[in-house]
């Protein structure tokens, strides 16, 4: 009888263990953040991949947390994934200034102690008419980025083109980052 009460009680302890784990992991939740960056793509030539444009960024983590979910805290975050690039031509462009004068485009981000990581890439890129707007896919369905935003880090756009750039051409990045947040 005592075996038996003291193997039923083991038994539920094991069950709300992991009864736990379950409703902490039904707490987690998805949310879709956005960053918007502008620089300034300067002339270029033809030729290999160049430097199209680098910025640093230093993301505010926990006010981004806090914004979609107030009870929580950048600690809360289980993930950081890279889900959406997109750039667009602002100011400058014309029927010679544009995508349509890249081969490809990718972008990488650096942070200090982690490893340069490609995020996004287009290569073998051609069009028939002037591109202002261009999605670029994102390498292997999402990095893992959560070290690189706690820290001060820096996007590098390059491209290889196929026409010269003759002019500045004032642009837009647009990031979509999807964290994951829970208890």
């Amino acid at each position: 009888m005592r075996k038996n009460l003291l193997l039923t009680s083991a038994l539920g302890l094991l069950i709300s263990f992991s009864s736990c784990d379950k409703v902490k992991d039904a707490l987690e939740k998805d949310v879709n953040i956005p960053t918007t960056v502008e620089f300034t793509i300067g002339q270029i030539g033809v030729g290999a991949a160049q430097n199209i444009g680098e910025f640093e960024v230093k993301y505010n983590l926990d006010s981004a947390v806090k914004a979609n979910a107030p009870s929580l805290s950048a600690d809360n975050v289980k993930s950081i994934k890279l889900k959406g690039f997109k750039i667009e031509l602002l100011e400058g462009h014309d029927a010679d200034n544009n995508f349509q004068n890249f081969k490809s485009i990718y972008a990488e981000v650096s942070a200090e102690g982690l490893q340069l990581r490609k995020l996004v890439e287009i290569s073998n890129y051609s069009s028939p008419t002037p591109v202002y707007s261009l999605t670029i896919p994102v390498t292997g369905g999402g990095i893992e980025l959560k070290e690189y935003l706690n820290k001060k880090f820096k996007y590098s756009v390059k491209g290889e083109t196929s026409k010269a750039i003759t002019k500045q051409v004032k642009a837009k990045v647009k990031a979509e980052y999807e964290f994951t947040i829970g208890l």
